[in-house]
């Protein structure tokens, strides 16, 4: 059975700037300071602020091309050098680029918002709490780098620092664009269960639990039983199309982050393992090299981990239908309407595969380390056989 062509209702007009929830607001500012201009997403217009991104971009890349063509440092250092100002000039370019797709993101979200009758931003503050966790933890990691570092290579350090940061802040903020998703997949799962529910188990109970948690007002609950599967499955097609736009805004900006971070782990990798061989590494050397991995890998975890929970509520979502299905409490045309819906799920699931070659969930982070152990082990062999 092919999936529906949902009907989305016209009538709801975003107009203006869209609704940015504090938390999106806080990293596009916090963006904005190293070289990532957003801020067209929060309604700022203003030549000056693109004129000032230029400025802190073109600044932070002369400053690495300039150590870099001075330095005489070894073939790492260099490396390091050109894939920084690669990644750091890419993904401030693709940020001002996709930014028009992101504020279809939000509008999207505020179509769904207004259609449902109130908003979901102030939910799920646990996870937010855990993807500011996150990043502190990320900071406090690359502070270990210059506590064990010489003069020399602190000066390095300091240079990579702003495309640290960049890195760290563009993949705790996709990671929050998740979190956003998240409650409003809930949210249409709590609708079904109240909807239709059973009375042989504490569903009622949980669903006041709910509406208590998402300051629904009693007006709001009671109309709750005259929700229709039709209309479920326009509000899903909402989540799809902004899930789409965040897809699009974000893949490319992922691919050059996971290309980076995986060719300086390898390079640094090997050159430690040699190190070790040859009996020539000191302790120092061994935190400065968990403190790199950890940096490195760590704030990919944030939306490895948020893109799994998506595609989590997703199942419960679909388990809930299909559970009203086999319950037979469903009359004939919400039948119909159930199994289209399921039909659309099954086919948009929400996962975040990216470029249909690496599927973005929590497993991603352990398959790109078993990844980089083997090609070390290629490498090591391969130097082996050469000397």
């Amino acid at each position: 059975m092919s999936p529906p062509v949902p009907r989305i209702n016209t009538f709801i007009n975003v107009t203006g700037k869209p609704k940015v929830d504090k938390i999106s607001k806080f990293f596009i500012l916090g963006e904005f300071l190293i070289g990532v201009n957003r801020l067209h997403i929060i309604g700022i217009r203003k030549f000056c602020f693109l004129f000032m991104t230029l400025c802190i971009c073109v600044s932070i890349s002369t400053s690495l091309i300039f150590k870099y063509a001075f330095t005489e440092n070894d073939r790492f250092t260099h490396q390091y050098f050109m894939l920084e100002i690669f990644r750091f000039l890419m993904c401030s370019t693709l940020a001002l680029i996709f930014q028009g797709k992101l504020i279809n993101f939000y509008n999207e979200l505020s179509k769904f918002d207004e259609d449902i009758g109130f908003e979901a931003n102030k939910t799920e503050n646990r996870k937010n709490i855990q993807n500011y966790s996150l990043m502190l933890v990320a900071i406090v990691l690359s502070i270990t780098l210059y506590l064990f570092s010489d003069l020399g290579f602190l000066i390095d350090l300091l240079l990579f620092l702003p495309g640290k940061l960049q890195q760290c802040f563009e993949l705790h903020y996709y990671g929050h664009l998740l979190i956003l998703i998240i409650p409003r997949i809930k949210l249409l799962t709590n609708y079904i269960s109240f909807s239709y529910p059973n009375k042989k188990n504490n569903e009622l109970e949980e669903i006041g639990n709910f509406a208590k948690k998402y300051h629904i007002f009693n007006r709001q609950i009671r109309n709750f039983s005259k929700i229709e599967m039709k209309r479920l499955i326009n509000l899903y097609n909402r989540i799809i199309i902004a899930f789409d736009f965040l897809y699009e805004s974000t893949k490319w900006q992922i691919l050059i982050f996971m290309t980076t971070i995986f060719t300086l782990s390898l390079d640094f990798s090997f050159k430690i393992a040699i190190r070790v061989i040859n009996n020539n590494c000191s302790i120092s050397m061994y935190l400065i090299a968990a403190s790199f991995f950890l940096i490195e890998i760590l704030p990919f975890l944030t939306p490895c981990i948020y893109a799994g929970q998506v595609c989590s509520q997703v199942r419960v979502l679909k388990d809930v239908i299909s559970s009203k299905l086999y319950e037979n409490i469903l009359d004939k045309s919400n039948r119909s309407s159930a199994r289209s819906l399921l039909s659309l799920i099954e086919t948009r699931d929400l996962s975040f595969s990216l470029f249909h070659m690496f599927e973005i969930d929590i497993a991603l982070p352990f398959k790109f380390m078993g990844l980089l152990i083997t090609y070390l082990i290629i490498l090591l062999q391969f130097d082996k056989i050469l000397n």
